[in-house]
């Protein structure tokens, strides 16, 4: 009895770790191109940005995390921010909201 359970959970974590990783091998396909991030800050905020870096999987997550990207708008020297990923590779978001409040207030003090 207790034989068979360890089978079967062992039986059923190798099928979990092989679908996390054809999962990963599915998602490394989309996502965080440099390409992307342009259209997402281009769609989102009307303007146009440079990629300064871009590492994409994060070696020390055993591949479940991804570094942020960081940006760079074209017309303005200041405005440098992140682009945020979740584990799925796709854009969470970024801070371009924060930076440009930041910038604001430390032009008025």
């Amino acid at each position: 009895m207790i034989v068979a359970s360890g089978i079967t959970l062992i039986i059923f974590l190798m099928s979990s770790m092989l679908f996390v990783k054809k999962l990963n091998d599915f998602q490394s396909t989309r996502g965080n191109s440099d390409e992307d991030i342009k259209e997402y800050v281009e769609r989102k905020y009307k303007f146009e940005v440079d990629v300064l870096s871009n590492e994409g999987r994060d070696s020390t997550g055993k591949g479940l995390f991804f570094h942020d990207a960081r940006v760079k708008r074209t017309d303005c020297n200041l405005r440098e921010f992140d682009i945020y990923f979740s584990m799925f590779r796709n854009i969470k978001g970024d801070g371009y909201e924060n930076i440009s409040i930041r910038s604001k207030l430390a032009d008025k003090y």
